[in-house]
């Protein structure tokens, strides 16, 4: 089971779906030397350092942005559970190359509210984009994404092989 180059790919695509709860996922700068910079991360208790006329801001639109990290807290719980059970259903390889393009396909509806909602923190918490930066909790699905895509090719290479193997007895 875990031998297999196709199951080191899937824990490796866990690990690092479960760092995106850790890291940040934009940076931004208020106007110079007026007030700190800010970071904050997909769980929303990582805000700091936000001025109190940027929190009566978001507290506006804090339905939304709320129900963005709430939506990307979701998929990326499902993304996980699916991935690990995934790993164990070693013996039917239909059904995990069948789960492992339904990976592929959360994955990037998550990769897209991940940079839809650091799109919007953006422009609620700064008013520009010039001073804000993507961080790496918005990259790393996209190598997550990599590594379920090289996962479902060596499924599909197994199963070619088991077919292979088979017809010649």
């Amino acid at each position: 089971m875990i031998q297999r180059i196709q199951s080191i790919y899937l824990l490796a695509a866990i690990i690092i779906q479960a760092l995106i709860f850790n890291l940040a996922t934009w940076h931004g700068e208020s106007e110079p030397n007026t007030f700190p910079a800010f970071i904050v991360n997909v769980v929303p208790t990582h805000t700091s350092l936000i001025s109190k006329d940027k929190i009566d801001a978001a507290q506006k639109s804090e339905d939304k942005y709320s129900t963005l990290n709430t939506v990307i807290i979701m998929l990326n719980t499902l993304l996980i559970i699916t991935a690990v059970g995934c790993i164990f259903l070693f013996r039917n390889r239909k059904i995990q190359l069948l789960i492992t393009r339904l990976l592929l396909l959360i994955g990037s509806c998550l990769i897209a509210f991940l940079f839809f909602n650091a799109e919007q923190g953006m422009e609620l918490f700064n008013g520009s984009k010039h001073s804000s930066v993507f961080m790496a909790g918005v990259y790393l699905p996209i190598i997550s994404l990599l590594l379920f895509y090289l996962a479902g090719n060596r499924i599909q290479k197994d199963e070619k092989l088991v077919r292979d193997a088979d017809r010649l007895r």
